[in-house]
């Protein structure tokens, strides 16, 4: 498997071949008996969403089969629609991530589907990412506009890798010339007989006090490392598979169990038909 594959799968939710061989295992499945369309389909996305491992995917066919419901049965399980919005519209824009290679490294961009508001970014943004601005977004500074703030050169130590100043605060983690943190000597030093390096720097990028924080925060999701999309990624499920499973639990009560489970058989039997 390739790099970029190896890389939609782990923070894509699922590679496209997966979810390609879920829709062929779903179609050789519901080649049997023949059940009411509406009940059909939800069952096989509820049977997708058991039978994948990967969470944004799982996602993906829950809240998708909560769409098909009519709003009389959406009232009558009590499905938070409004919460199924912000769910699926986030989900989605995970998913759909672009990679781009930057020498060794790879820059993540996550475009979402709404305006860029501040009124979307309380809508869809808010609930998972938290209240208060974050600026430990991890991205790729060299690639913010100007305009959002100023580029930061930060110092690190070379043992414990700690933050010991920076560009603008200057040495704020040093103990005369040693790490506050470990204790290293910070003082280069270069003779026949030893070598001591001193700090590595990384540039950072600080926001503007006139930038607000809703615009830097989709300013730099067009930019992100792949620590910083996993950030975002780890924040929404956590906020999101809660509600998913409960959403999944009400579903089953729109479809018969013996359909299901008739369903999930054939799907299973299916699956182990391709794999062979």
């Amino acid at each position: 498997m390739s790099e970029e594959n190896k890389q939609n799968e782990t923070e894509n939710g699922a590679t496209e071949n997966e979810q390609e061989e879920l829709g062929q295992i779903a179609s050789q499945a519901l080649r049997g008996p023949k059940f009411g369309v509406f009940e059909q389909l939800i069952c096989q996305h509820l049977v997708q969403a058991t039978v994948t491992s990967h969470s944004l995917l799982k996602i993906h066919f829950i809240t998708d089969a909560a769409l098909m419901l009519d709003a009389e049965k959406v009232k009558s399980l009590d499905i938070d629609t409004e919460k199924l919005e912000v769910v699926k519209a986030v989900c989605d824009a995970l998913r759909n991530k672009t990679v781009t290679q930057k020498g060794e490294l790879h820059q993540f961009s996550v475009k979402f589907g709404f305006e860029h508001t501040e009124e979307n970014y309380n809508k869809f943004i808010m609930p998972f990412w938290g209240k208060a601005e974050r600026s430990d977004l991890y991205h790729f500074p060299h690639f913010i506009h100007e305009g959002f703030g100023t580029r930061v050169i930060r110092f690190h130590c070379p043992n414990c890798h700690s933050v010991v100043g920076d560009s603008l605060q200057g040495k704020t983690g040093y103990n005369g010339d040693y790490c506050v943190f470990c204790g290293q000597n910070l003082t280069p030093q270069y003779t026949p007989v030893n070598a001591r390096p001193g700090p590595y720097t990384t540039i950072a990028h600080r926001k503007g006090s006139d930038v607000p924080y809703w615009y830097y925060f989709f300013e730099v999701c067009r930019v992100l490392s792949r620590v910083g999309y996993s950030q975002l990624l780890n924040a929404f499920l956590k906020w999101a598979m809660p509600y998913t499973m409960e959403l999944m639990r009400k579903l089953t009560q729109a479809v018969r169990p013996e359909i299901y489970n008739q369903i999930a058989a054939m799907f299973i039997s299916a699956k182990k038909d391709i794999e062979k």
